[in-house]
């Protein structure tokens, strides 16, 4: 019996479950944005936050069309309901809208605190 043949067929033809399924798969790298929107950065914008009857100004870091991320030296809690108004200005007509954080972390090197913020309906 020749041993290079297998049911009529040259062996390099045979194909082991190894080779036909990917069992290693390597992990792709993004190439794409998979955000649901896109981040803006924003240069000296400021927000005014409210919580618990305490208003504070931050600087917006970034803006999109369901939140923004904010750095302050106060600590707020992930989950905690705020208001918050964008592009603020002192003495004007600022329009408050009701955000949760969900997202903080501190900043390296300093005394801030970030924030991922999701604005509710």
């Amino acid at each position: 019996m020749d041993s290079s043949k297998y049911s009529g067929q040259p062996s390099e033809d045979i194909v082991l479950d190894s080779e036909l399924y990917n069992i290693h798969p390597t992990i792709a790298e993004r190439k794409i944005n998979e955000r649901r929107n896109l981040r803006i950065p924003c240069n000296h914008v400021q927000a005014c936050v409210e919580s618990s009857g305490e208003r504070i100004i931050v600087e917006v870091v970034n803006i999109s069309r369901r939140g923004l991320c904010f750095r302050a030296e106060n600590h707020f809690m992930t989950g905690l309901e705020i208001t918050i108004a964008t592009h603020y200005s002192q003495g004007g007509q600022n329009i408050f809208q009701r955000a949760k954080i969900v997202r903080s972390s501190r900043t390296e090197g300093e005394t801030q605190y970030e924030y991922g913020v999701e604005m509710l309906k």
